[in-house]
């Protein structure tokens, strides 16, 4: 699949620049919604890696050294990272939701870096970065309403 070459690239313009036709993009996200366990560790796994990236070495905060910005690139992998975990998101949410549900760890840990970045993001008050914060704000609500574990860590 595409999707899996794409995030496990280590790069984080591999998966924008696949995601970026609109068939592409609605294609995906359809398919995501029906991840199983395996596909899904799989994909949460590869965006954890550039996600891990952007926050450690401050990609919101600086530029490279030829002066051109991270900044974009890094708003952008945060936009489609969180589309990806909404639409998995969706597709797990429960019908019954007294009970905590239970979720794969990798989704966690990336609906965590995620939502670490909404700080950042605020900073740099850009039409790009206030659109990506509201997909995270989605992911974070769709965690609370799914009522998955550790969704008291993502408010």
């Amino acid at each position: 699949h595409k999707l899996f070459v794409a995030v496990e690239d280590d790069s984080s313009q591999s998966l924008i620049d696949f995601l970026s036709t609109t068939t592409n993009r609605e294609n995906v996200i359809s398919v995501v919604k029906r991840f199983d366990d395996n596909k899904a560790k799989r994909l949460f796994a590869g965006l954890s890696t550039v996600l891990n990236t952007i926050e450690e070495e401050k990609w919101l905060e600086k530029e490279d050294d030829d002066g051109t910005s991270k900044v974009v690139n890094a708003v952008n992998y945060l936009n489609e990272a969180a589309c990806l975990t909404g639409a998995y998101l969706e597709g797990l949410t429960p019908r019954n939701t007294d009970q905590p549900s239970v979720i794969i760890d990798e989704a966690f840990a990336v609906a965590k870096l995620l939502y670490d970045q909404l700080i950042p993001l605020h900073s740099l008050a850009t039409e790009e970065a206030t659109h990506t914060q509201r997909e995270i704000c989605n992911v974070c609500e769709r965690w609370w309403h799914g009522n998955f574990d550790g969704k008291g860590q993502l408010i």
